[in-house]
């Protein structure tokens, strides 16, 4: 089976990235003149999109089932806990 130069390509951009994202990330972090005001920038950002992650998985995805169902959101999202922690957890490709 011959792989194709496009998909060679796209293959070898999406094992690439990661690197590239770190090496950005690393040469922001040695440049800053104060590494405690960047590690709690980074800090705070985690923590708000985690607080935006669970405000819309335990407040609006139920607001909206109930509305357009009028059925009982706590029993949806007995069903809905395994793909909504998935969100958590790392990326993979």
């Amino acid at each position: 089976m011959k792989t194709e130069p496009e998909e060679y390509f796209v293959t070898s951009f999406v094992r690439l990235t990661p690197v590239g994202v770190a090496s950005l990330i690393v040469t922001a972090i040695l440049r800053a003149a104060d590494i405690k005001s960047v590690f709690t920038s980074m800090g705070m950002f985690v923590l708000a999109h985690s607080i935006g992650i669970v405000f819309h998985q335990l407040v609006l995805i139920p607001l909206i089932y109930f509305i357009a169902t009028r059925k009982n959101p706590i029993y949806f999202l007995g069903f809905c806990l395994r793909p909504c922690l998935t969100v958590f957890g790392p990326p993979s490709t």
